[in-house]
């Protein structure tokens, strides 16, 4: 009883959806839309810039190959595009949209159809489908990220300054995706309100506030707690969200060039200096 007392005001202060639907349905609308462009452009270039005998009809017959391509993206981790890099949001964008077009022209050649499609449309196609989807979903971020049910919710673990400069990245760069909506702290002194974000009360209610408002993303902001505190609540949280991020000690680190490697079930972090690099690393 006591418990459910001390989160009724943690679930008051709530005033962001925590439902995720919107966000996946425009972004595979964006992605849609993105590749439909470059099939219509591809079929159109052909058709008015060569002379020779062409039948557009034979490519829109191919429109149900789409939803292999949102399958594709849904399996590589792009839906619903919230906290993911640009890089490799690049990769993955780029990488299955290759391998469907590869399958697509392998199919066409096995069936003996190769001859009837001009392979210059698909090549066309391959190309401007990486650049159209990924400036549909900019366009996308741009038009709604700052809405109310955009993104993730998140509740951050920890109200120090790390916490504040979380917060503050977050609410400048929308377009990541996750709108902090509680944070919790041990510390009676830090509750009240950071950043426009309400303290609610200790890092103990996380887990019952990720069941009932089902919130997938927690924040781990304590750079300066010991690390056995901090393997504790790693330990203890970690089943409690689907998405766990820790903030190192490096947090004013360029993040961009930065991947995470196991070497050996120890956690590194790789800084990779592309100038220096002989060739894409």
């Amino acid at each position: 009883m006591q418990l459910n007392r001390t989160l009724q005001p943690a679930l008051s202060a709530l005033s962001i959806s925590t439902r995720s639907s919107p966000t996946f349905i425009f972004m595979v609308m964006a992605d849609l839309v993105g590749l439909s462009l470059s099939g219509v452009i591809s079929v159109y270039i052909r058709q008015v810039f060569f002379e020779e005998q062409f039948n557009p009809l034979l490519y829109w017959q191919l429109a149900p190959v789409l939803g292999l391509f949102v399958v594709a993206y849904a399996v590589v981790g792009l839906y619903p595009g919230v906290a993911i890099s640009p890089i490799d949001e690049l990769r993955w964008t780029s990488l299955s949209t290759t391998l469907i077009y590869f399958v697509l022209t392998a199919t066409l050649l096995f069936r003996r159809e190769g001859e009837v499609y001009d392979r210059g449309v698909f090549l066309l196609a391959w190309i401007l489908s990486i650049v159209l989807v990924l400036i549909s979903r900019a366009l996308v971020r741009s038009m709604f990220a700052r809405r109310r049910w955009w993104g993730y919710p998140v509740i951050l673990l920890g109200a120090g300054k790390t916490g504040e400069m979380v917060i503050h990245t977050l609410h400048q760069r929308p377009s990541i995706g996750l709108k902090p909506v509680l944070v919790l702290d041990d510390d009676p002194e830090k509750h009240g309100w950071l950043e426009g974000v309400p303290v609610v009360g200790g890092v103990a209610l996380a887990p019952e506030l990720a069941r009932r408002r089902h919130i997938p993303y927690a924040i781990v902001a304590m750079p300066g707690v010991p690390r056995d505190r901090l393997l504790s609540l790693l330990e203890r949280y970690a089943t409690a969200f689907p998405h766990l991020l820790i903030i190192p000690d490096l947090f004013e680190f360029s993040s961009l060039w930065v991947s995470a490697k196991d070497m050996g079930g120890v956690l590194g972090l790789e800084v990779r200096q592309r100038l220096l690099l002989p060739g894409p690393g």
